[in-house]
Formats: structure tokens, sequence, C-alpha cells
């Protein structure tokens, strides 16, 4: 059985949100929400070390319909770059 997850969080220019699940969980992120206007990029990362941070993508609108694999060691980092505080929001589901 899958549960559902979700989180808004407001982030600083510069800072940065860790979709990144509890140890023993594993989450599929589906969509991601920031303001109309805003930028963010977003970031794979490697928390073991094996691997760089890694730039997916720089966007300025929301991204729906996606599926991005997380677990406490390997998990997507959204950065804030608009220039000012923003909302950020996530949902998708615990496996």
């Amino acid at each position: 059985m899958t549960t559902t997850i979700g989180e808004t969080t407001q982030v600083a220019h510069l800072s940065s949100l860790n979709v990144r699940p509890a140890i023993d969980e594993e989450w599929v992120i589906h969509n991601i929400y920031i303001p109309i206007g805003s930028t963010v990029e977003i970031y794979r990362w490697n928390d073991i070390g094996t691997t760089p941070e890694i730039l997916i993508t720089k966007v300025s609108n929301s991204m729906l319909f996606q599926s991005f694999h997380c677990t406490l060691d390997e998990f997507i980092i959204v950065k804030n770059i608009s220039g000012a505080s923003i909302y950020i929001s996530y949902d998708g589901v615990v496996m």
C-alpha cells in the first residue's frame, strides 16, 4: 500500500529544500510546485559521496507529472534562485 506525501516550505533566495525521506522510506515525487515567475534549480544528490551533486534542470515553472525516486541517500535538492523568498511544494507517494 502506498501513502501520499506533500510539503510546502518557504525557501529564502539561494537556499535549498531537500526532498529527502526518513530512513527506511522510499518516495516517488510526482510534482514540484513553484510560484509563477520564480526560478529554481533541481539537483540530484548522492549522500554517500559516490557521485557529485548533479544539476538536473533549471526551471521557471512548476514540474508536474515527474518521477523522482528519492531515498535517504539518493534525493533531490530544489534551490531557489528567484531573488526573493518563495514557497516550494512537492507531492508524491511513499513506496
